[in-house]
């Protein structure tokens, strides 16, 4: 259940423990629990999920997810700063978010971080071989240009 992993992930990204749902409203994990409503009911209009981190009441970075079934696409990740480590953190979130999902395959386009992601065990990969779910998302196929590498991990 999402409710319960996501608590788990969150344990060891403390910062992570907010998210901004696919309107931009930012709601925390403790109003979410603390509706009446579900939080699958809080988030259930969209396959996107973004995360943000926070340095007390700061932004200092943010990345998304797109879920379908048991493949996703990393959306939209961007930090205040470079070289803090903030993108790094947030790998590690999205890694535990992937594993405790039984997501088995993350696609992402970048036009500029391929190395960062490669540390992270992405591979750049034919867009021929792209999943068709992926391959029909706006982030592919209006948002990035043609000329993004597009780069998928196995878990």
């Amino acid at each position: 259940h999402f409710e319960e992993s996501y608590e788990d992930a969150a344990k060891d990204y403390p910062k992570l423990s907010y998210f901004i749902t696919a309107e931009d409203k930012v709601i925390s994990f403790k109003e979410i629990k603390d509706a009446d409503n579900d939080l699958d009911k809080a988030i259930e209009d969209s396959r996107i999920t973004f995360f943000l981190l926070k340095d007390n009441s700061e932004p200092i970075g943010s990345v998304g997810i797109e879920v379908y079934g048991k493949i996703a696409l990393l959306r939209s990740m961007a930090t205040t700063e470079k070289n803090k480590g903030y993108g790094s953190q947030m790998m590690g979130h999205i890694s535990d978010y992937v594993s405790i999902n039984e997501i088995n395959r993350l696609w992402l386009l970048t036009t500029t971080a391929e190395k960062f992601f490669g540390k992270f065990g992405f591979e750049i990969v034919d867009r021929k071989l792209i999943d068709k779910p992926i391959a029909l998302t706006k982030e592919f196929v209006n948002i990035c240009p043609d000329s993004a590498i597009l780069m998928m991990k196995e878990y």
